[in-house]
């Protein structure tokens, strides 16, 4: 999409878009569980608090099929910085999954914002959001669908095996970019194409 449509697909979004989905939406003690920076750009789409300790970084999904099978087991776990010299931000180990705090600028910050929104976890209101990237495995994709909350998959490709696994395509084609950006001048992110409704998956 070119910068003008861009910028079309950005406003849309803003004055638009978001208040329609807000209108719709009926669960904002929602607790959204990503990967990805997902979480973050839908909660602020409809102007809810932060729900979940996973805003605003990063953590690959071999990592990530770990947590979320174990949720409050690693919840419990105090995060350790550890040094990673390929990467301008900080990074943490919480016990053995890796946490890129892609969007912050001190590890203090980001454990801060962790442990504040830890606390704010519905755990009888969970939602797990998955973006298949970074080496994600059918194996990682066998263990996901196994997981005991409401749960989608986001993949550049189709995976007819994995029910919770979206293929998020834009006129049948591969997504560029990230799932998150805004893909087409009426402000949809890339989560919302291939058919996803994202509102009807996050209500009661």
């Amino acid at each position: 999409m070119n910068k003008t449509f861009l910028k079309i697909g950005h406003r849309v979004r803003k004055y638009f878009r978001n208040k329609i989905d807000s209108a719709r939406f009926n669960n904002p003690q929602v607790s959204i569980i990503t990967n990805h920076c997902m979480g973050g750009i839908i909660c602020h789409d409809l102007g809810i608090k932060f729900n979940s300790p996973t805003v605003n970084l990063k953590i690959l999904p071999s990592d990530f099929i770990k947590f979320a099978e174990n949720l409050e087991e690693y919840i419990g776990k105090d995060i350790v910085e550890v040094e990673d010299k390929s990467v301008s931000y900080p990074v943490g180990m919480l016990g053995d999954v890796k946490l890129w705090f892609v969007h912050y600028k001190t590890f203090e910050q980001a454990v801060n914002a962790w442990n504040r929104r830890k606390e704010r976890i519905n755990w009888e209101n969970i939602r797990v959001m998955l973006t298949v990237r970074e080496e994600c495995s059918d194996e990682i994709l066998a263990r996901f669908e196994k997981l005991p909350y409401k749960k989608v998959a986001f993949a550049n490709e189709e995976h007819p095996s994995f029910p919770s696994v979206i293929f998020a395509n834009k006129n049948g084609k591969q997504l560029s970019g990230y799932i998150s950006d805004i893909v087409n001048v009426f402000g949809k992110h890339g989560y919302q194409c291939g058919g996803f409704d994202y509102i009807k998956f996050l209500n009661k």
